[in-house]
Parts: structure tokens; sequence; C-alpha cells
């Protein structure tokens, strides 16, 4: 199975998750004698797959980092976007020549439907398909309802 590209993430970035969401070192210390940064991250910033977004009040700007862990190439980023809102990701190509190097892009979200409108009717969906058909499984996202896949 070649997956292509994998958010790589550590147990220290799963921890300072649990602190973004209000955990603090007394309860986190059953894991480790791991402590909350003084300034907690953000939930938006866990880099994975997936994108959460308490309140997209106006707009906002994630970055993830993928690791290629397959075959050298290049994949085009598409968008479709959900009702009401705005998606840009940059940059649209993420060109891979070595296994194991790491690339960033930003998704930027922005909201443009009305007060009471639903985004939920169209859920969003990125996708980073690359020059081999090698399809995986959607990966759920949360803005309430978003979908990242790579195909």
């Amino acid at each position: 199975m070649d997956p292509g590209l994998v958010y790589d993430l550590t147990t220290t970035d799963y921890l300072n998750f649990l602190c973004g969401l209000g955990y603090n070192s007394t309860q986190l210390a059953e894991f480790s004698s791991y402590s909350c940064p003084s300034k907690p991250p953000r939930i938006k910033d866990l880099n994975y797959p997936s994108i959460t977004i308490p309140d997209l009040s106006s707009s906002t700007k994630v970055t993830r980092v993928v690791k290629n862990v397959g075959s050298p190439g290049t994949y085009a980023v598409g968008v479709i976007e959900p009702r009401g809102i705005s998606v840009t990701v940059s940059p649209v190509n993420l060109t891979f020549d070595e296994v194991g190097e790491e690339k960033k892009f930003e998704v930027t979200l922005k909201k443009k439907m009305k007060e009471g409108e639903s985004s939920a009717e169209r859920p969003l969906s990125i996708s980073l398909p690359n020059n081999i058909n090698h399809p995986s499984p959607p990966l759920p996202l949360s803005l309430p309802s978003l979908l990242l896949y790579n195909r």
C-alpha cells in the first residue's frame, strides 16, 4: 500500500492539542512528565488532515505539513467549496522529489454566508491527487462537515 502523503504527528503534538482543548498538565500527567505550553496551541493548528474551526466568524488560515512516503511526484490541489465559505489553498501544486520530503500548504477559509445560512449542504472537499493512481479513503474534517482526501 502506498499512501503517498501523510501528516506526521508525534505524541507531543497530540498532547499540545489536548492542552488547546482545555486539559491541563495535571490531567495529562498520566501520559508522561509533559507540561502544557504557557500559551496553549489553537485547535485548528494540529497538523492533521482534519481542519476544526470552532467558530468561523470571518476568515482564518491554517497551515498543514505533509510528508511524502511514496514515489516522487506532483500533487495538484482541487477544492470544492461548501456553500457560504470561500476556500483558497496555496500553493496549488506540491512536488516531491524524494521519499521523506516535507511540504507545507495553507488553507484560507473565509465566511461569505449570511446569518442563519448553513454550509452543511455541500461539504468542503480538498483533494491532493497524485500522478499515480493510488486512491485512499476519505478523511473526515469538520466545519461543520469538511472532507479531505488523497486520490
